[in-house]
Parts: C-alpha cells; structure tokens; sequence
C-alpha cells in the first residue's frame, strides 16, 4: 500500500512482510525494521526518551563507539573512540561518591573541600600521592607506617618560618624551629635542649 501525492511525492508505504516507511517532502523519516525502527534525521521529544529493558542502550557513533545503558545493577558510560569531554560553562557536580579506574589527568587547579582517602600501600607502589615529572616525591601509607620518599634530583627540603613536630594527638611537642631563632628538642613534652646565638642550652 503506498500513499503518495499526485505520482511523484511519496507519503507513506505499506510494505507486506517488511517495513512502513513515512516520509516528509517526499525524504524518506522514519522506517520500521527487523530489529526495531530507523529515523532518518534528528529526533526531537517534549518528553523522555526512555529504554525499558536492562538489555538495550542508547547509541552513537556509526560503529557504536558511545553507549550508556542502565544493567539493573550500575549505570554504565562507555567510550571507545578518542576522549569522553565533559563541557560546561559553569561547574560539573558530582553529589555522590565518585570512583576512578585508571589515569586520570588534569590540566587546571583541583578543589577539594573535604578529604581524599588512599588505600594502604602495602608495596608503595600504588595508593601514592606522587610528585614530579618521574614521581620522585610520594607521601603513603603501607598499612604499618606513614612515608615521605624522595627519590629524585636533589634534596627534601621543607620551608617555613616556623616548624612544629608534635605527637598524633596534637598536644606534646617534639621539635620546634623557628626563624632566625632557636631550634627546641623534647623529651615527653619537656624541652630537654636549645640553640642559642651563644652555643646551646640543655635542662
């Protein structure tokens, strides 16, 4: 069954055992398939668009390279082809927990408002906050300790006019620097030694 205006504008067709085919300004739109339907075109809803089965996805690319589909359990973002770009004119939120496998790079400033949590490192080789060009500085944790490892050109060096090393609870001093000043050593929160411009002074 076919409608058409006049005999050379197509409007629909009726195919039997095969496809209905809808047309606009006689270009073909919309045609239904063995496995579903083919729009030619943009599709433009004032409502959802919905997949209701754990089974389908939502599609692009002509070889399938970008899908997102819901599996009853996690929603899944995949992306085989080139990078996934995120573009906002204003800032991306993420409200909930948010986990990462593998690299990530970022090529601006990070803010944090409240913590970063890191595995235990039990070989330090993972889990590490690392700095430099070869990872030469990494701060970790290896589930018995805590550690600083500079591994790189030159020195550890700390600056401030102003160090305190004190106990986990934060309320006994071990040492304290202070600029163009003494240096203090403790013992069970006693000062026990100092600097002095003349020499030293021991309690």
């Amino acid at each position: 069954i076919e409608i058409n205006k006049g005999v050379t504008e197509n409007i629909a067709k009726f195919i039997p055992d095969g496809a209905v085919e809808l047309y606009y300004d006689n270009t073909k739109r919309f045609e239904t398939k063995n496995y579903g339907a083919l729009i030619t075109g943009s599709l433009v809803t004032t409502h959802d668009i919905k997949v209701g089965s754990y089974v389908g996805s939502l599609i692009a690319g002509t070889s399938n390279e970008f899908t997102i589909k819901h599996d009853n359990a996690n929603t899944l973002v995949n992306n085989t082809v080139g990078i996934l770009s995120i573009t906002s004119s204003n800032n991306v939120a993420i409200t909930t927990n948010f986990s990462v496998a593998g690299v990530s790079t970022f090529a601006d400033d990070i803010t944090v408002q409240k913590n970063m949590h890191f595995g235990d490192a039990a070989t330090g080789t993972e889990n590490l906050l690392s700095f430099g060009a070869g990872d030469d500085l990494n701060i970790f944790h290896s589930g018995n300790g805590s550690f600083i490892r500079e591994s790189g050109t030159g020195s550890l060096q700390i600056l401030t006019n102003k160090l305190h090393i004190r106990n986990a609870g934060n309320n006994e001093e071990g040492i304290i620097f202070s600029e163009n000043s003494s240096v203090e050593l403790y013992f069970n929160n006693t000062k026990r030694f100092e600097t002095a411009n003349t020499g030293a002074v021991v309690t």
